[in-house]
C-alpha cells in the first residue's frame, strides 16, 4: 500500500494538485480528496480516492444531481454508456440523483506502474469530459435516450 500512497503523491505533485489526504479504515487506509474544474458545460468535479489495504478506487462525482423525474432517463443514459467502456463506469444513487464515474485498482498480487495510478484519475475526467455534455442534456430533460 505504501509504495501505491507513493505513486498517488508523486502524481499529485507533477500535476501540481491540492489534496486533502485523511485516514480510513481505522488508519489502515487513506483517501484523498480534491476538486477539478473540467470547463463547460460540466465545470467543476469532485475526487476522491480511497486507498485500501489491496485495493484503491477512485470516484470522480458530478457536481449537479439528477432531478427524481429523471433518474430513470439518466440510469438508462449511463447503462447504455456503459456497455461501451473499457475502464471504469458511471455510477448513479437513486436516492440522491448523484452521478460518478469509477475506477477501480487492485495491487494485491502485483506492481502497479505509475502509468496505471495515473491512468486509474485521468480516465474518469476524461470519460467525464467526453459523455458530460450529453448526460447534462438528460439530466435536463433537453435530450432524450
Amino acid at each position: 500500500m505504501k509504495k501505491i500512497i507513493k505513486k498517488i503523491e508523486q502524481f499529485f505533485q507533477e500535476e501540481n494538485w491540492k489534496y486533502k489526504c485523511s485516514e480510513i479504515d481505522g488508519g489502515k487506509g487513506k483517501s484523498y480528496e480534491f476538486g477539478v474544474g473540467l470547463g463547460e458545460p460540466v465545470g467543476p468535479v469532485h475526487v476522491w480516492i480511497f486507498v485500501h489495504e489491496k485495493d484503491y478506487v477512485v470516484h470522480t462525482v458530478l457536481k449537479q444531481q439528477a432531478a427524481v423525474e429523471r433518474r430513470g432517463a439518466v440510469a438508462e443514459y449511463l447503462l447504455r454508456t456503459n456497455f461501451e467502456l473499457k475502464n471504469g463506469n458511471f455510477d448513479m444513487s437513486f436516492d440522491t440523483g448523484s452521478v460518478m464515474y469509477k475506477t477501480y485498482v487492485n495491487f494485491m498480487e502485483s506492481e502497479i506502474s505509475f502509468d496505471v495510478v495515473k491512468s486509474s484519475i485521468l480516465v474518469p475526467l476524461g470519460m467525464i469530459q467526453e459523455y458530460g455534455k450529453k448526460l447534462l442534456q438528460v439530466m435536463s430533460g433537453d435530450e432524450s435516450v
